[in-house]
């Protein structure tokens, strides 16, 4: 993107709102093609293109930084719960706490369920003869 801000779109302070980019090259053979720029101008493209990085880079930390309380409290969250809706992410980013199972505890709730005994099915009563199970009626 920074690349394409430099180059397409002109938003360098020190090159100007200059398109330097050349949609001739998708066409036109190498050899055809004319340098597009000097050198020098190359190195400050390249330099632009960085500053642009690096000031991202840079309000990326300040901004991770500046909340990383809210960032810790949101990753133990998570792993604790494994799952947040945005409501539950909202609450915890805003320092209150989820009222609900962990999901350690509901694991640790399931292992300790007692399985419940399968009901057998009712005994079919046969005819008379023995041959087999009366058939029902419908």
């Amino acid at each position: 993107i920074a690349k394409k801000m430099v180059l397409d779109w002109g938003m360098s302070e020190k090159l100007g709102p200059i398109n330097y980019s050349n949609d001739d090259r998708r066409i036109m053979p190498l050899d055809l093609r004319g340098k597009e720029y000097s050198d020098s101008t190359a190195q400050l493209i390249d330099a632009e293109i960085k500053v642009i990085i690096d000031a991202a880079q840079e309000a990326t930390r300040q901004l991770i930084e500046s909340h990383r309380d809210a960032l810790q409290r949101l990753a133990e969250a998570l792993l604790k719960y494994e799952t947040l809706s945005a409501e539950e992410t909202g609450r915890i980013v805003a320092g209150e706490t989820l009222d609900k199972p962990s999901v350690g505890e509901l694991l640790e709730k399931e292992r300790t369920k007692a399985p419940e005994p399968e009901k057998a099915a009712p005994p079919r009563p046969e005819k008379a003869s023995g041959v087999g199970p009366v058939p029902e009626p419908g």
